[in-house]
């Protein structure tokens, strides 16, 4: 053969290895940290203290001009040393009125890990889209911690958010009075 077309295969080859590690690597990597706050620590935390934790997030913010309303269930926490890790799912909605109309705008809905160390600070991690999201979940929602079944399960998953959804309803209707 050639050795321009050996060269050529060789670097091809290289350039194929080399891709493959990238994949893996981006694949494996961990997910985002969506920011980390100071907030004052309590030994038990309300579903209050927790909402207001979650709305400063940017997933949780209204779009529309309206106001955002913040629900969750706690799928799973544990204690690690002195850090308190809760697992839930949140539904994050938006809700305004128009001519009189309790209306919707945007929203999400999405399992995080709400980290809180014994030092006061918080961080929430949540899964990263795509093909990363799978990998994301199984690594950031041990088994051992957390019904999986609310995340992986549609049927138990949509009861859980049609539940959030009832109770951001209730909250918007109560505030729109």
């Amino acid at each position: 053969m050639n050795k321009k077309v050996i060269y050529g295969l060789v670097a091809l080859l290289l350039l194929l290895i080399l891709g493959t590690f990238v994949y893996v690597y981006m694949q494996t990597r961990k997910p985002s940290v969506v920011r980390e706050i100071q907030e004052p620590i309590f030994q038990e935390y309300t579903d209050a203290q927790l909402e207001d934790i979650i709305s400063k997030e940017s997933f949780a913010q209204a779009n529309f001009g309206g106001k955002a309303f913040v629900s969750f269930k706690r799928i799973g926490e544990e204690l690690q040393n002195l850090d308190h890790i809760i697992y839930m799912w949140v539904l994050a909605e938006e809700y305004y009125k128009e001519n009189g109309i309790l209306k919707e705008g945007s929203g999400t809905s999405l399992p995080i890990v709400l980290h809180i160390s014994g030092s006061g600070t918080t961080k929430i991690v949540v899964p990263r889209d795509g093909s990363a999201y799978t990998n994301d979940i199984k690594r950031l929602f041990p088994e051992n911690k957390v019904d999986h079944d609310s995340i992986f399960n549609t049927k138990v998953n949509s009861t859980i958010v049609k539940d959030l959804k009832a109770r951001n309803t209730q909250k918007a209707q109560e505030y729109f009075k």
